[in-house]
């Protein structure tokens, strides 16, 4: 009887490792579950916990007592992270749920702690700090540079070179000078905005070749800013500058060997001031000086009339309306569309005024021929006839009251070009 009782439970102990030992294997290295498909698995009658080697998903499947479930859940699930994985199109979203149309979504902030990287051939390509390519990519569309806080875009299937370059230069947070550098495709810096060491930023514009043809600097709040032009001989052409030492803002320009030739100052001693060889008009042909007028008998006043001194009030003019008259000064200019070429005068000051007189050069004026025709050559003085000119005559008379010569007779219009030049 005690030996039946012993067979008995050596067989109920036993007989189900033996049954299940057919498929599951207890090895050295580790456990081998039973290898069955799903078709097969299914035709199962588990017990709870009872786990198999899924054939058709290469998976570890454990019956829960409900139904049978992948060990370890899904491949990717939400957890307290956020984190999903889409097994329909295999996008993996992070952080604010599953991904649509993107492989990967990340929301919020990442953080890469080494490098970025992509395989050859792809968008992205990865620099050390030597400034090399680390994946030999064929495309180089991306250059990302550590070590020098930097990255860049550029490249294509054929050419790996860079084209726009984004860096932060130095090694440490205090030192960092941020810089924009776009290049052509011989790999010449072409365009470049640096924020320099000292705190201002500068703007380069450079030709085909990497030389440099516009530098605008914003310098310091202590010295203002400046511009710089170049030519073709790598020469400074024009300079300017907003403000800074005794002489500034101005604007210089310098010939194509770069010396000065010409400078436009706006505050030397406290006045403006331009500094030329030479100076070419070409919008006017007299020289004038701006006059109030006074006009005790109501004339109407209008270019190319005379115009003498009023004894009566300082730094003012009359129309003129006496022949020979010795205060003869000068013609309003403008008349038939003839400009004055330079003004002068000082705003504010006795030495001013609202009409511009031509006292040297070209000038229309107008002509009273009651006296004689007016022919090239004749000596002009002032007429009886308000304004008006009138052919020199008694020439022991007319001398200091002669306005100028004739250079033409008069027109249709009853004016004569007069060459000023008060005798």
């Amino acid at each position: 009887m005690k030996l039946l009782k012993t067979y008995i439970f050596y067989f109920i102990f036993f007989a189900p490792v033996v049954l299940f030992a057919q498929q599951t294997e207890i090895l050295p290295e580790g456990v081998v579950f039973s290898k069955m498909s799903e078709v097969e698995r299914d035709a199962l009658s588990p017990s709870e916990a009872q786990t198999i080697y899924n054939t058709d998903t290469g998976e570890l499947n454990t019956f829960d007592g409900v139904e049978w479930v992948t060990v370890g859940g899904a491949k990717w699930s939400e957890n307290a992270n956020g984190i999903y994985f889409s097994e329909t199109d295999k996008n993996v979203g992070i952080g604010a749920g599953a991904s649509s149309s993107h492989r990967l979504y990340v929301a919020g902030d990442a953080y890469i702690a080494d490098s970025l990287r992509a395989a050859g051939g792809r968008v992205l390509s990865h620099y050390d700090y030597e400034g090399t390519f680390n994946n030999n990519s064929s495309s180089g569309n991306l250059e990302l540079l550590d070590r020098e806080y930097s990255f860049g875009f550029g490249g294509s299937i054929n050419n790996i070179t860079k084209k726009i370059e984004l860096k932060a230069r130095g090694h440490i947070i205090s030192d960092l000078q941020p810089e924009m550098t776009m290049y052509n495709t011989e790999e010449e810096e072409t365009f470049v905005i640096d924020h320099n060491s000292v705190g201002a930023p500068n703007v380069e514009l450079n030709s085909e070749l990497g030389n440099r043809r516009i530098y605008l600097n914003a310098q310091s709040d202590a010295v203002g800013s400046s511009m710089d032009f170049y030519n073709m001989n790598n020469k400074r052409t024009i300079y300017i500058n907003t403000n800074g030492s005794a002489d500034e803002p101005y604007i210089a320009f310098y010939d194509n060997n770069g010396a000065t030739k010409s400078i436009w100052d706006s505050d030397v001693s406290g006045d403006s001031r331009m500094t030329v060889d030479e100076v070419s008009i070409t919008g006017g042909s007299d020289f004038a000086e701006n006059f109030d007028i006074h006009d005790a008998d109501n004339t109407e006043i209008q270019a190319g009339m005379l115009v003498s001194i009023n004894p009566n009030s300082d730094g003012q003019l009359n129309i003129c309306s006496e022949p020979y008259d010795h205060k003869l000064v000068g013609i309003i200019s403008g008349a038939q569309g003839v400009e004055p070429g330079m003004m002068m005068g000082q705003k504010g000051s006795i030495a001013d005024g609202a009409y511009p007189i031509a006292l040297v050069g070209r000038v229309y004026v107008l002509i009273d021929e009651s006296k004689g025709s007016i022919q090239p050559g004749d000596l002009l003085t002032s007429s009886d006839k308000a304004g008006y000119a009138m052919k020199v005559k008694r020439f022991k008379k007319a001398k200091g009251a002669i306005i100028g010569k004739a250079l033409t007779a008069t027109n249709e219009d009853g004016y004569a070009l007069v060459l000023v030049n008060l005798q």
